[in-house]
C-alpha cells in the first residue's frame, strides 16, 4: 500500500492542454513562415537599398546575412507574446532557444525553390517550438536550462 505522500507526489512536468500543444504546432508553423517572408521583404526592400548602392561592397554580401537574422529576431518576438497567451511555461526560454538554435538555417538551406525554403523554415521551426516548449515544462528551471543548452548546443552542431 502506498502512503499519501508517495500519492500527492507532483509530476516532474507542467501540464499542458491539447489546445497548447496545437496552438505551439501553429506559432512553430507561423514563426517559419514569417521569418522566411519577412527576411525576404527586409533584404530586397530594406537593407539592399541601403547597404548595395554598388554591388562590390562587402556589406552587400552579407545583406542575406544581416536580413535573416532580422526577421528571425522579430519572429521569435512574435512568438513570445503568442507563447504567453497560449500560457505556455516559459516562453522567452523557449524563443531565445529556438532563434538560438536556427541561427543561420537560411545559409544552410541555400538557394532552394521558394517554397521548398519556406516548407524547410516552417518545419523546423515547428520541430524546435514543440521541442524547447516540451524541455521548458520541466519544473526544475536549472534541469530545463541544461537540457535546453545541451539541445542547442546540438542543433547547433548538426547544422554546421
Amino acid at each position: 500500500m502506498e502512503s499519501a505522500a508517495e500519492v500527492s507526489r507532483p509530476s516532474i512536468y507542467i501540464d499542458m492542454s491539447i489546445r497548447q500543444v496545437i496552438g505551439v504546432v501553429i506559432v512553430g508553423l507561423t514563426a517559419g513562415v514569417v521569418s522566411w517572408g519577412l527576411a525576404a521583404v527586409i533584404d530586397q526592400y530594406i537593407l539592399h537599398g541601403m547597404l548595395c548602392q554598388t554591388m562590390m561592397t562587402p556589406q552587400c554580401q552579407a545583406v542575406p546575412s544581416y536580413s535573416r537574422s532580422a526577421a528571425m529576431l522579430i519572429a521569435g518576438l512574435a512568438a513570445v507574446f503568442t507563447l504567453v497567451q497560449l500560457q505556455v511555461f516559459r516562453p522567452l526560454l523557449v524563443a531565445i532557444g529556438v532563434v538560438a538554435s536556427l541561427w543561420g538555417l537560411g545559409a544552410l538551406i541555400g538557394s532552394q525553390p521558394m517554397f521548398a525554403e519556406a516548407g524547410i523554415y516552417a518545419g523546423a521551426f515547428t520541430l524546435a517550438y514543440l521541442a524547447f516548449t516540451w524541455i521548458a515544462r520541466l519544473r526544475s528551471f536549472w534541469v530545463s536550462f541544461v537540457l535546453m543548452v545541451a539541445l542547442v548546443a546540438a542543433v547547433r552542431f548538426l547544422l554546421n
